[in-house]
């Protein structure tokens, strides 16, 4: 080409149309397949619900379609909580319940270190189908001590879940005042910069109450079809995992509940001889010097001050109110401290006594059945270890009284 035929003429618009109109073609080409996959994941899941087993959905908590897939089964309790789930112990619920001895068993959602704010966003993006649902609650008395407050941040980005957090903003139904808290709570822990941006938008508008925040709903479109493809994975995963499962053979039993909680009572003892904390025998083998050392570290009045000042007790709050509003029916289990330990740090009776009342301060406005324990506080054989984990005769105790509640009997 010569110098005199200049440079090349831009393209018309109408020369562009073509293009675009081929780009539009591909992009809603895509769209369609993702629908129909998922779709067809969703049909896969209702069609091998039955196959749910009690251990396999603790991959599965920073997802949508396993916690929706066990609310749609009246014969499964999902059971919200975190490492207790995990860490192997006789009696422990998912595996006392595996065979539906009385008629239901037990669908664990959580990770080791789940928080209280993980488990209130899981619940809230659910929105409207945990109306009526029963559900457990399982928590760690410790995180109410506050002697660990580095952790809640910690937990909480670790177990942040991209998806449950934009259905919770833009397909909840919940309350505006409840979302600009769930706003400011998960700003708190997680920086808007490690979030996804037009999520990152809506929570940073919901927590300033920016004047655009009731303009919010407009954006649902534009979320669904960013987390399409999210989504179809979070469901073409459990599908596979149900399709390969083998369903549970179901016998059913009349548990004598006295004689259990005697035997576990027992056994544990006879675990845990090498302590008067009643820990377990090769864990306080494990952990003796160190906490040996940590005796007379603390005192009341940092326990009270920690305990007071612990953020849990607002995401507790939060939890609380979320299923509230939504209809949720949830039986609230928190663990017991080992008294006979926080004796030792230098924390007496009474100190502990606080906490206990002030979380029956903090559930009782809801109105669900909630229990700490407290009765067990100075039960060596409860707590198989310093901090929260059941014991034999522990778990046997939270069983009773999670079959009660199933059955609407007096645990």
């Amino acid at each position: 080409m010569s110098a005199s035929d200049g440079p090349p003429a831009a393209a018309s618009p109408i020369a562009r149309v073509p293009h675009l109109f081929a780009g539009l073609m591909a992009a809603g080409l895509l769209l369609v397949i993702v629908t129909l996959v998922l779709a067809y994941a969703q049909t896969e899941v209702r069609a091998h619900g039955g196959a749910i087993a009690p251990a396999m959905l603790l991959d599965e908590w920073e997802g949508r379609a396993a916690p929706l897939a066990v609310m749609q089964r009246d014969d499964l309790l999902p059971i919200f909580g975190s490492s207790e789930l995990i860490v192997p112990m006789t009696n422990r619920a998912t595996d006392f319940f595996a065979s539906y001895p009385t008629g239901f068993a037990l669908a664990p959602i959580g990770a080791r270190g789940f928080p209280v704010l993980s488990m209130a966003v899981a619940l809230g993006s659910l929105g409207s189908v945990i109306r009526d649902r029963r559900l457990v609650i399982s928590l760690s008395g410790t995180w109410f001590a506050g002697d660990q407050p580095q952790y809640a941040a910690v937990n909480f980005r670790w177990h942040y879940s991209s998806l449950q957090t934009g259905d919770l903003v833009f397909r909840s139904g919940l309350p505006l005042e409840l979302k600009r808290h769930f706003a400011k709570r998960i700003l708190a822990y997680k920086s808007a910069g490690d979030i996804d941006p037009l999520v990152a938008t809506a929570l940073s508008c919901l927590a300033r109450r920016c004047i655009f925040e009731r303009l919010l709903p407009a954006l649902v479109p534009l979320w669904m079809v960013e987390s399409l493809p999210g989504r179809t994975r979070d469901s073409m995963h459990l599908a596979t995992e149900l399709r390969h499962a083998t369903p549970t053979v179901r016998r059913a039993s009349r548990p004598d509940w006295d004689a259990l909680e005697k035997r576990g009572d027992s056994v544990w003892r006879a675990h845990s001889t090498s302590n008067a904390f009643g820990i377990e025998d090769s864990i306080w083998s494990a952990t003796q010097a160190k906490i040996l050392a940590r005796r007379g570290t603390m005192n009341d009045s940092s326990f009270v001050g920690g305990m007071q000042r612990t953020p849990d007790w607002e995401d507790l709050d939060l939890l609380l109110a979320t299923m509230k509003v939504l209809g949720a029916r949830p039986l609230i289990l928190s663990t017991p401290l080992k008294g006979a330990y926080w004796n030792h740090l230098g924390v007496s009776a009474s100190a502990r006594d606080r906490m206990y009342r002030r979380f029956d301060s903090v559930t009782a406005p809801f109105h669900f059945p909630a229990r700490s324990f407290s009765e067990h506080d100075s039960d060596v054989t409860f707590l198989s270890e310093p901090r929260s984990h059941l014991s034999a005769k522990g778990w046997l105790t939270y069983d009773r009284t999670i079959d009660a509640f199933y059955h609407d009997a007096r645990p």
